[in-house]
């Protein structure tokens, strides 16, 4: 009886030992889910505004991409697009592959970011401005975290102008787009 109790002890640590290995992978599986890179695009509304203030022949289109998560972000391509037209005509397209960049950005917290420029101009503009075109700013970002999982974000801004009946209380971009458009994976 002697000699088993050693090999039961035994047993028993290794099956604690497994446990403890089992707890500790499920725990890095979390931990990788949700320590991961975020990042998110917002436009610079206050570039807008100046712009209209001041009487500016075009307006600016900044959009700021910023890394909201915990991990570092490898951004792998990113772009948008200006469309102005009619009214309930706007499809931006749901597999965007315009804008590839050669090589790959480090953005690691929301303290770092990356940014694109474009015009709405201002014979568009004017339209937009009485109601006769209306204006989207849609783009989409890939990226890469640490262990070299993909992620993407796709986004849609619809230029609104504050009048009365608008939900708009200032004149700028607004999120939102076609239904199901926006995507953040």
């Amino acid at each position: 009886m002697g000699i088993w109790i050693p090999i039961v002890i035994s047993l028993v640590g290794l099956l604690v030992s497994i446990g403890s290995l089992y707890v500790v992978i499920r725990q890095t599986k979390v931990l990788a889910n949700s320590e991961r890179p975020w990042v998110v695009p917002s436009l610079d509304h206050n570039a807008i505004l100046q712009a209209i203030g001041t009487g500016a022949q075009d307006i600016p289109v900044i959009v700021t991409y910023r890394n909201y998560g915990q991990t570092p972000a490898w951004i792998t391509s990113l772009g948008f697009q200006i469309w102005t037209g009619v009214a309930g005509q706007f499809r931006p397209p749901f597999d965007c592959t315009w804008g590839t960049m050669s090589r790959q950005v480090l953005v690691r917290d929301s303290n770092s970011f990356i940014q694109t420029v474009g015009a709405l101009y201002l014979p568009e503009y004017r339209e937009v401005k009485l109601g006769i075109r209306v204006a989207y700013v849609y783009g989409y970002i890939t990226y890469k975290d640490d262990g070299g999982k993909s992620h993407s974000t796709r986004f849609c801004y619809h230029y609104q102008i504050a009048r009365p009946g608008s939900m708009a209380v200032v004149e700028a971009f607004y999120s939102g787009g076609p239904e199901g458009y926006d995507k953040y994976t």
